[in-house]
């Protein structure tokens, strides 16, 4: 059975969620605190790597930034070997903070962070996106309009020098927190590793949608597209 490794403690308050996103799509979701996660001497066990959202260690410093410092001390090289081996791994606002900090959407020097919104306020509301990419694994058969919550301060995509080694997954369609090129989500140039700042897993079904329930299995189709993909994979 696929084995989605699920991150959860110091902050991390999306978990549960994202595990049943992950168990809805036909995987086992292994919650693990990430004190746990950097001791491990190998992920070859996970097929799916997941960073939920939340406020991992109160967002001191800058958000995600502690957490990826971690990281980058004692399982940096794990995840690398788990990027180039084109396994999923997804970032969920925090998450997706945690994931730029590492560095992982670039293969030379970073370029890009995620800032404070440009209006400087934390916003909690649903959005509408476009998906701008069918090449990722993770957006496989989505439809051009997505719509799901967002709830963050520092969710502002800032890109150095324009596009960098990164693509475009989603974008919203309207300008939100001002964000380069309207930009709510990214992949890596494999596809295989993505990053957004509103929550899929918190829009997974109908009843919690506001309008248009409807939309909620494309949500749900997010997580399951990469649980098929690993299915394939492992054949």
């Amino acid at each position: 059975m696929i084995k989605a490794l699920v991150l959860t403690g110091q902050g991390i308050n999306s978990h549960i969620e994202t595990a049943e996103a992950f168990k809805r799509g036909g995987a086992e979701a292994v919650l693990m605190d990430i004190e746990d996660f950097l001791m491990l001497d190998s992920l070859d066990n996970f097929h799916i790597l997941a960073f939920p959202g939340g406020f991992s260690f109160g967002d001191e410093i800058r958000s995600g930034k502690l957490v990826a410092e971690k990281i980058k001390a004692h399982q940096l090289e794990n995840i690398q070997k788990f990027v180039e081996a084109k396994k999923p791994i997804i970032g969920i606002c925090n998450g997706f903070q945690i994931l730029v900090q590492l560095g992982i959407f670039e293969k030379d020097e970073r370029t890009i962070t995620l800032a404070q919104n440009n209006h400087g306020r934390f916003l909690n509301l649903w959005v509408e996106l476009n998906t701008d990419s069918t090449k990722s694994l993770w957006l496989k058969d989505l439809p051009s309009k997505l719509k799901m919550p967002m709830r963050h301060k520092e969710g502002r995509l800032v890109a150095k020098s324009g596009r960098t080694d990164f693509q475009t997954a989603f974008t919203y369609t309207t300008d939100v927190n001002g964000s380069f090129e309207l930009t709510a989500g990214i992949t890596n140039n494999e596809g295989n590793v993505l990053g957004l700042m509103p929550h899929p897993e918190a829009g997974l079904t109908e009843d919690l949608f506001p309008e248009d329930g409807e939309l909620s299995k494309f949500n749900q189709m997010i997580f399951t597209n990469a649980v098929k993909y690993c299915e394939r994979m492992t054949l």
